[in-house]
């Protein structure tokens, strides 16, 4: 093949894609194929890995095919890119200070807690971004930090989304309890590891301190995640007070709680 040729299969994804994009029904098979001027098993095995990498989603009665969420992450991740520049920069000169410590941010996207950066004392000054990955919703602080700052509207969405008796019950036993944490959490500003939790909850318990990073407005933007532990003393931790800013002044992550064990 010469050098400059088009990789085929890219090419024709793309013509998938364009062929979707703007359909308000979305596009049948038949009709994908079509517009890309394809043969419908040719197209159909390309559909497939576009929806196992969320380019493409599919609807039912009729069976539709439409962009999926993973093109507007696209999106979003090009419109944040100086945020995440931003706060890796952060995470990294602080976990030089702390050389022990993982530190994590987490996005909220929609409902969902997302872990966007990870700098780990594995791979010091190394920002891992990461495309997907997504909280447990009844598991994790940050999940729950989002949750306890959502206004009524959000938290309604939430528990739509993810039922207490299916999702959660196994984690925290009854919902008397979980509402009570998520009201600690309100009135700290944040979580600490030594907050009373349920044994099973919270992945026994290996979380860092976590508290929101707030927009002008006051909702919830993510959460900044501090841990460190060291042999014999996994549960004592100490505060220590980091600072930093996300983005462009719209989005800033305050003055930081982070766990460090003695």
């Amino acid at each position: 093949m010469p050098r400059n040729d088009p990789i085929q299969s890219i090419t024709r994804s793309i013509r998938i894609l364009f062929a979707v994009a703007g359909a308000e029904d979305g596009r049948s098979l038949e009709q994908i194929a079509r517009l890309a001027g394809l043969k419908s098993a040719t197209a159909y095995r390309m559909i497939r890995t576009l929806e196992q990498e969320g380019m493409l989603a599919r609807t039912v009665s009729p069976l539709r095919f439409v962009l999926g969420s993973g093109v507007a992450e696209l999106k979003q991740l090009d419109d944040e890119r100086h945020l995440l520049t931003v706060a890796s920069r952060v995470l990294i000169r602080t976990q030089a200070r702390l050389p022990q410590g993982n530190f994590n941010l987490v996005e909220r996207i929609g409902i969902e807690s997302c872990e966007r950066i990870a700098v780990n004392s594995t791979r010091p000054g190394v920002a891992i971004i990461r495309r997907t990955s997504l909280h447990d919703p009844y598991a994790k602080v940050s999940s729950l930090l989002f949750l306890a700052y959502a206004d009524p509207l959000e938290q309604q969405a939430f528990f739509k989304q993810h039922p207490f008796e299916r999702d959660g019950i196994a984690f925290w036993e009854n919902s008397t309890r979980l509402h009570g944490f998520l009201s600690d959490i309100s009135r700290d500003g944040c979580f600490r590891p030594r907050q009373a939790v349920p044994h099973q909850a919270l992945q026994a318990g290996r979380q860092g301190n976590q508290r929101p990073a707030l927009t002008g407005g006051f909702s919830t933007l993510a959460t900044a995640t501090a841990k460190r532990q060291r042999p014999g003393h996994p549960g004592r931790a100490r505060k220590q007070g980091i600072g930093g800013r996300l983005g462009n002044g719209r989005r800033r992550v305050g003055d930081q709680n982070v766990i460090d064990g003695e």
